[in-house]
C-alpha cells in the first residue's frame, strides 16, 4: 500500500509539474493574445490553454491558488513567448504596458442612429460598416448570442416592421475598442453599457405600463426632438398625455427616420403622403413606432420613465431663432405659436 501510495503521490507530481512547464521548448516562440476586460484568473487561464499559451488552464489555476500568486491580468493585446514558465507568463500579462496600443477610442453621440454609429466604428477599427450594420439586424444572432446576458432585448425587437434590431439599444458614450476586433466584441462592449443604465432605472421600468421596447422607443423620439435636458420631462408629458386619450404622437422625427433622413437632413422633407403608410409615421399609426430611432442618453431615459405633470398636449421647437421648445394645452395655442415662431418657413 505504501508503495502504490508512493507511486501515487510521484505520479501525480509529475503530471502536474509536466503541466507547469512552458508549452513550447523553442526559445522565443511568440504568439498573440487577447485579453478582454473584466476576464478574471480562471477564464485567462483557460484561454491561454485553448490559444496553446500554456499547457493545462486548470491546473495552472490551482497551482497559483495554492502558491498564493497574484492574477492580476490587464486588458490589452500581447505578444506572449510560448518558451516562458507559467509564472513568468502571468507577470508579463499583468503589466499592462506590455500591452501593445493598437486601441482607438470612438465617440458615440445621442440622437445618431445606428447607420451612424456602424459608419464611426467602421472608420476606426477593421470591421466593415455593411457586415457590422448586418450583424446588428440579424435575428438570430442577437437571440442566440446576447438576448441570455442582456434581460433588456426582448422578442419586440425582433418585430418585423423594426428597421434596425438593435436600434436605440446601444448606448451613446465615448468607447476604447482595439483596432483589431470583432462584431461580437465591440457589441458586447457597447450593450454592457446599455445594461448598466438599465440596471439604474430596473425599479422604474418595472414600474411602467409600458414594455422596455415602448419606453426606449418614447426616448429616443424625446432625445431627437430636443436636446435641451430642461425640455425633455415636459416633452414626455405631452406624449403621455396623448397616450391616455388615445391620441396620435404625431413626432416629426419618427417620420424623418422612415424616410431615412439623417442628423443634418432636410427636415422639410419629413412628410410622408396620406396614401403611404410607414409604421414609424407617428401621424398615420396609434402608440408606438415598432422601435426606437435613434440612440438616446439618459436624460431622455429618465424623462420617459418620470415625465413631468403637465396639461400639455403639443410643442414646437423655435428653429427659427432661439431654439426653446414652445409648450402649448390647446391645438389654437398650438397654431398661434406655429405663426409666431416659425415665421422662417
Amino acid at each position: 500500500m505504501l508503495i502504490l501510495i508512493c507511486i501515487l503521490f510521484f505520479g501525480v507530481f509529475f503530471f502536474i509539474h509536466e503541466n507547469l512547464k512552458p508549452i513550447s521548448n523553442i526559445k522565443d516562440d511568440f504568439k498573440e493574445v487577447i485579453i478582454e476586460d473584466n476576464w478574471y484568473g480562471k477564464k485567462v487561464l483557460n484561454y491561454l490553454e485553448d490559444e496553446k499559451i500554456i499547457k493545462n488552464g486548470d491546473i495552472a489555476y490551482y497551482y497559483v491558488r495554492f502558491k498564493n500568486i497574484k492574477t492580476d491580468f490587464k486588458a490589452g493585446r500581447y505578444v506572449v513567448d510560448r518558451s516562458k514558465n507559467l509564472e513568468e507568463i502571468i507577470q508579463y500579462l499583468s503589466d499592462g504596458k506590455n500591452a501593445i496600443q493598437d486601441t482607438v477610442t470612438v465617440r458615440l453621440i445621442e440622437g445618431y442612429r445606428l447607420k451612424d454609429y456602424a459608419s464611426i466604428i467602421a472608420d476606426n477599427t477593421n470591421l466593415n460598416y455593411e457586415d457590422l450594420l448586418n450583424y446588428w439586424n440579424n435575428d438570430e444572432i442577437i437571440k442566440d448570442v446576447f438576448f441570455e446576458d442582456y434581460p433588456f432585448l426582448t422578442n419586440d425587437l425582433l418585430n418585423e416592421d423594426v428597421k434596425f434590431d438593435l436600434e436605440g439599444y446601444l448606448f451613446p458614450d465615448t468607447y476604447e475598442f482595439f483596432y483589431e476586433t470583432s462584431n461580437e466584441e465591440v457589441t458586447r462592449k457597447l450593450l454592457d453599457n446599455t445594461l448598466d443604465i438599465y440596471n439604474k432605472y430596473l425599479e422604474d421600468f418595472s414600474s411602467s405600463e409600458y414594455s422596455v421596447n415602448q419606453i426606449f422607443t418614447l426616448a429616443s423620439i424625446i432625445q431627437r426632438e430636443s436636446s435641451n435636458v430642461d425640455d425633455m420631462k415636459d416633452i414626455a408629458s405631452v406624449f403621455y398625455n396623448r397616450l391616455n386619450i388615445g391620441m396620435q404622437l404625431q413626432s416629426s422625427v419618427t417620420v424623418c427616420y422612415s424616410l431615412d433622413i439623417g442628423i443634418n437632413g432636410d427636415w422639410a422633407k419629413c412628410e410622408i403622403t396620406q396614401d403611404h403608410y410607414d409604421p414609424y409615421n407617428t401621424y398615420q399609426i396609434i402608440g408606438f413606432p415598432p422601435g426606437p430611432i435613434c440612440a438616446f442618453n439618459e436624460y431622455a431615459l429618465e424623462a420617459a420613465l418620470n415625465p413631468n405633470i403637465t396639461d400639455y398636449y403639443f410643442f414646437i421647437g423655435d428653429v427659427c431663432d432661439s431654439g426653446e421648445t414652445i409648450f402649448a394645452k390647446t391645438y389654437a395655442e398650438q397654431l398661434e405659436n406655429q405663426s409666431r415662431y416659425l415665421t422662417c418657413y
